[in-house]
């Protein structure tokens, strides 16, 4: 059990009432990666690509092949088996900026903003 709940917090894919979230958090050396996650009686094969060496971050989302908004994947039909995940990392653009090591907030100047 401990396991399951690592694996699925760095491979980023989290089971929710609402369907999978789905938020890597990998190795920037990593080039992606692919797992087979089933849930609800759906088998999801999804495929993370990392082709600008980040950690985190998704830049985009195809559910069978539809762009996504967000990073939760809803529920399929009913009757539906098997769905296809893509998954491109990209810096999400809060994460660009200096942060502050005591609280890890954003900073300008000497503020810290929350």
């Amino acid at each position: 059990m401990v396991v399951r709940r690592r694996s699925q917090h760095i491979l980023g894919v989290r089971p929710d009432f609402n369907g999978l979230i789905i938020d890597p958090c990998i190795p920037k050396k990593w080039k992606g990666f692919t797992v087979q996650r089933k849930f609800r009686g759906v088998t999801y094969t999804i495929e993370v690509k990392n082709p600008k060496a980040k950690s985190k971050g998704v830049k985009s989302l195809l559910v069978d092949g539809k762009k996504i908004v967000g990073n939760l994947i809803p529920l399929p039909a009913p009757g539906t088996t098997a769905v296809k995940i893509e998954v491109t990392l990209a810096p999400d653009p809060r994460e660009t900026g200096r942060r502050d090591r005591r609280l890890g907030w954003p900073r300008l100047g000497n503020w810290i903003l929350i």
